[in-house]
Order: structure tokens, then sequence, then C-alpha cells
């Protein structure tokens, strides 16, 4: 440099410190596209779950109505819907105020009937974002939390 002007440019070194790859690894941050187990292995893994099926169409029902709904197209899970109604109600009351309210027979089978109807839902739920995503995948675990956390209902279409 002179007087901060470029006078002249010398490589001094060239030196490969890893090969090119012929292809394109990753572009950007958007995260790949889904993948969703296929339909047998849904078929599979909700058949398992305590849900009624009816053609390609799993349900739990409960004391609202119906609480799970998977419909299983040709490839994969295309529809998850749950009704929160029933997971609510039955966790609404503590075991304690069951009892204080019923007496402690009465109490105690309501909250244990409380307790198997949430287990079911759960149950069902679970089944269904591991129909989706495949069991144990960080993906069914965020749906399964998304879903059971939700305070109204939830509707998703794959």
């Amino acid at each position: 440099y002179k007087d901060g002007k470029l006078t002249s440019k010398e490589q001094v070194k060239s030196e490969v410190t890893k090969q090119p790859v012929d292809k394109i690894v990753k572009v950007g941050t958007k995260e790949p596209a889904p993948k969703y187990v296929s339909a047998s292995q849904a078929h599979s893994i909700l058949s398992g779950s305590g849900m009624k099926r009816s053609g390609n169409t799993y349900t739990l029902e409960s004391v609202h109505g119906q609480a799970v709904k998977v419909v299983v197209g040709s490839n994969h899970v295309t529809s998850v819907h749950h009704n929160p109604t029933s997971y609510i109600s039955m966790g609404a009351m503590s075991k304690q105020e069951l009892i204080d309210m019923l007496g402690k027979e009465e109490g105690t089978t309501q909250y244990e009937y409380g307790v198997q109807v949430r287990s079911e839902i759960e149950r069902a739920v679970r089944a269904a974002a591991n129909a989706v995503y495949g069991s144990g995948t960080s993906q069914a675990n965020s749906l399964y939390n998304q879903i059971i956390n939700t305070g109204s209902a939830y509707s998703k279409s794959f």
C-alpha cells in the first residue's frame, strides 16, 4: 500500500484444507421437510393404541364424545384431531376435592376413573404423534406435547 492505495499484491501460499464436495450440502436456514412414517407403519402403531378403527380412521371416544381422531391416507397420516374437553374435565378436581364433595368412596372412585380416562387419551395422542413421525422421535414428542397441552380443540393436516 502507498498512501492508502494498493500498489501490488503477491500470493504467498495456496493450500487445499478440505477436498471439494460435488453437491449442495445445505443452503439457507430452512429446515428440511418433515419425514412421515409410511401408512403401513402408521396403521401398525395405531392398531395397538386402543382406538377404534373404521377403514382408515382411528377414533377414541370418551365421556364428552370423540377425544382423538387420526386419519391415515395412502402414504401417511393425513390428519390428527383432538377435542380436549374430557381430558381437561377429568383433571379439573384433585382427589381430595372429589372426596370432600362426594365422600371418600365415591370421590376415590371418580378420581380413579378420571385418571383412567386421561391415561387413555394420553395413550391415543401419543400413538397419533408416533404414527405421524415415528416412535421416539423428537418431532413425535413435540407434536404430542403440542396436542396434549392445548387448551382448545386441536386439528392439523399433514
